[in-house]
């Protein structure tokens, strides 16, 4: 194995640590390569309007929409650059996705609000012209992805009574 695949691999499992216990910090979960939070309860035309606003507010454009009985919506993938660990690791590029999916629960006989997850995908490249691949989700990507989702959550929670 050589040096530059010894130290990727090194900074694979720093990497992995950190994510792990920044994962642990509460409010979402950092997974391999992505981050996942549950932004509350929604009626279903409200989290697909004030999804489909969020994300084009945020650059990015939506790829799949399905209204109820289940919901997901499911933007492209957009390119930015890597975060100060990130190239530190190596990577050169990264993009990032959004899938926001609501699962249907009945309060009352006139009333149902969906249970609503938003997962941030997020993907690596490790040199010019290199394949798209997962790294583990480093601290930097992990604030911004919570704060994220606290603004979608609160835009979504925005606006609802009691």
């Amino acid at each position: 194995m050589g040096l530059q695949q010894r130290t990727r691999r090194h900074w694979t499992w720093t990497l992995a640590a950190v994510a792990a216990l920044a994962g642990c910090a509460g409010g979402g979960q950092g997974g391999a390569s992505g981050y996942t939070a549950s932004v509350g309860a929604v009626e279903p035309d409200k989290l697909l309007l004030d999804t489909r606003d969020y994300l084009r507010r945020a650059g990015y454009e939506i790829e799949v929409e399905n209204g109820p009985p289940s919901i997901l919506i499911r933007s492209l993938w957009r390119a930015g650059l890597p975060t100060d660990e990130e190239r530190a690791a190596g990577a050169t590029e990264v993009r990032t996705r959004f899938r926001i999916t609501g699962r249907a629960r009945q309060m009352s006989e006139a009333s149902e609000v969906y249970v609503t997850t938003v997962r941030i995908d997020h993907q690596v490249r490790m040199g010019v012209g290199a394949p798209w691949e997962e790294m583990p989700a480093t601290s930097d990507f992990l604030e911004w992805a919570r704060t994220t989702a606290r603004e979608l959550e609160l835009q979504l929670q925005s606006g609802r009574g009691g």
